[in-house]
């Protein structure tokens, strides 16, 4: 086959894909196909802070030669997407050059991210995707423009490939035909902004992959800049005002340390979480505690543990306390609509864990009635930490050493779905709040 007719059936194949849907309307395209839908805040506005270190890796450019993702990441800012040729998904891959063939094009018009931003599409395929393919492919994109760089990489093998995915936790799964041959891969679909530093500063998935919104994302990064923490002068002392949350700059290291005010300045022992729980304060009734689940500082200790730990979401991002912020009332009063690992939107917003012992139905919509099981919902819904299975969470939680021995002091017996709910309401059910000024007037 001629090299100019393979590259006319790649383009062929993306701008079909692009287009294709049934008479039924079946195909709901991803929003980096159309227009925006909302304004965006302006550049420089907002904080986007590092996720993570962005990893090396051996990979191959459209010359066949060997280089490193370093390299070829240089000094400015990169945004890179991992694809394979001939993935036929309309919201996948055909989905990400799409969206980096909008930037490229933007870039003529914009000649400081044109200097400053580079794309990169790395195959996960590369049986297929030798570096002739790839620079095939490249070929179709040409008219976006030179200015720029967008680079075509693929690796010498699967197992070059390995490490590169697992850094970047980008999982794939084989799939294969009903005739038993190899169909494409199963993948998650991540892209990735980069600063010169190398560190992560966004994760890009379907529902929030548009040209604008990464074009917005990397003047914001341009533009970033440190300022002093404004002053504010009392008839007493001078002091730093906070703001909501914590200031999460380095939070992915792990000597990070926390900088909220609030929780610098608490001091004395710990809360003894039982005797609240025991003793509820003016306006409570007694706490209700089912029968088969009595408080015990074990529990409420282990749940505590759990409750803050990100590990236990899919790619050890997220934890239950990243939602429901202890210095918001264990809520998010920064968000309407409450965002899960990767930027996804959960569409309703973070309800307050205070109190929630004396609730009789939980979720906005109450389709559950005990804390013990409500912990499975977020732990288990793709938009939130995004478990493929009980199974899975089990067994991690079993594979890490932190809890060894704990669910057997707490409970009598090991981790299972049962015991690790339990545990998590424990530590819920201690989270009461009462004594208001409305509480002291009325009672």
């Amino acid at each position: 086959m001629k090299p100019w007719f393979l590259s006319f059936l790649l383009l062929l194949w993306l701008f079909s894909a692009v287009s294709q849907a049934d008479s039924a309307g079946a195909y709901l395209m991803a929003p980096g196909y159309g227009e925006l839908g909302y304004e965006l805040p302006p550049a420089g506005s907002y904080d986007l802070p590092p996720l993570g270190q962005a990893s090396d890796g051996e990979v191959l450019d459209t010359q066949g030669r060997s280089r490193r993702l370093y390299e070829l990441f240089g000094e400015g800012y990169v945004l890179m997407a991992f694809i394979y040729s001939s993935c036929n998904d309309v919201d996948g891959c055909p989905l990400t050059s799409h969206v980096f063939y909008k930037i490229k094009a933007a870039m003529k018009h914009d000649p400081r991210l044109a200097e400053g931003l580079k794309l990169i599409s790395l195959s996960f395929d590369p049986a297929i995707d030798t570096p002739k393919v790839m620079a095939l492919y490249g070929n179709n994109f040409r008219y976006a423009g030179n200015v720029g760089e967008w680079q075509f990489l693929t690796t010498a093998s699967q197992q070059t490939l390995g490490p590169i995915l697992k850094a970047y936790n980008q999982q794939l799964l084989p799939e294969t035909g009903s005739d038993g041959q190899p169909a494409g891969y199963s993948h998650v679909l991540r892209v990735f902004l980069i600063d010169p530093e190398r560190r992560i500063r966004n994760i890009y998935n379907v529902d929030f992959l548009h040209h604008e919104l990464i074009i917005n994302d990397v003047q914001t990064l341009m533009a970033e800049r440190v300022p002093e923490p404004r002053l504010v002068k009392t008839t007493q002392l001078t002091t730093r005002l906070s703001k909501p949350g914590d200031d999460k700059q380095g939070y992915e290291r792990d000597d990070y340390q926390t900088r909220s005010l609030d929780l610098a300045q608490r001091q004395g022992q710990a809360t003894d979480l039982l005797a609240i729980a025991n003793n509820p304060p003016l306006g409570l009734p007694p706490v209700p505690v089912p029968a088969d689940n009595p408080l015990t500082r074990e529990k409420i200790e282990l749940g505590r543990l759990l409750f803050y730990d990100r590990r236990l979401s899919l790619n050890d991002t997220f934890s239950c306390a990243m939602c429901h912020v202890p210095e918001q009332g264990f809520t998010s009063n920064e968000l309407a609509m409450a965002v899960g690992i990767e930027g996804r939107s959960v569409r309703r917003n973070t309800p307050t864990v205070y109190n929630s012992a004396y609730a009789g139905l939980l979720f906005h919509d109450g389709r559950e009635e005990n804390l013990e099981q409500q912990a499975w919902g977020p732990l288990l819904a793709r938009n939130e930490m995004a478990n493929p299975s009980v199974g899975y969470v089990l067994e991690k939680i079993r594979n890490i050493d932190d809890y060894q021995g704990r669910f057997e002091a707490a409970f009598g017996r090991g981790v299972s779905m049962e015991t690790l709910g339990m545990a998590l309401a424990s530590y819920q059910r201690t989270l009461i709040s009462g004594n208001s000024p409305f509480d002291r007037w009325y009672y």
